[in-house]
């Protein structure tokens, strides 16, 4: 099961919302609100011997839903996530775990990781794009960020629209 949280509607814009624990980056200008960010990181399974970077790449992923940008990257209900970003997310993320299993053992490659997820994998400008710049020095990720969902689209995937 893999969480989406997407705006179908479009009648929600962008606007300030606090206490987005581990979508920080999105406080001043967000899509969600912080309940739905506390929902989609509680629903997630611990990923163990994932690195710092590991774990922000999965981080910033899961809080693709909270982008005020999503016009560019939401399309035909999927999210357009870029190459580069899946396959640097499984180089650093192979040897991480889920469910007694490894990321490398469980897929082939960034593509088949990012497309078993139901993101759709495009090399364009008008992809979802991983910005290392958020992770600055001055923000602490909570544990709630080591958590990830992977396993969750292995059994179902299931959406949640607003």
């Amino acid at each position: 099961m893999f969480i989406f949280i997407t705006i179908s509607d479009n009648e929600r814009s962008p606007q300030p919302e606090g206490g987005l624990v581990n979508c920080t980056w999105y406080t001043s200008k967000s899509c969600c609100k912080r309940t739905e960010v506390t929902s989609v990181f509680a629903a997630m399974d611990p990923l163990y011997g994932a690195t710092k970077l590991c774990r922000n790449y999965i981080n910033y992923l899961m809080c693709f839903f909270c982008s005020p940008d999503q016009g560019r990257f939401y399309k035909s209900n999927k999210v357009h996530v870029c190459l580069e970003y899946c396959e640097s997310l499984y180089e650093e993320c192979k040897n991480a775990g889920f469910n007694n299993m490894l990321i490398g053992e469980a897929y082939a490659n960034g593509t088949s990781f990012c497309e078993a997820q139901n993101f759709e994998v495009v090399e364009n400008s008008d992809c979802f794009k991983f910005n290392p710049n958020v992770f600055g020095s001055s923000m602490k990720i909570t544990p709630l960020s080591l958590q990830a969902f992977f396993m969750l689209s292995v059994f179902s995937r299931k959406v949640l629209l607003l």
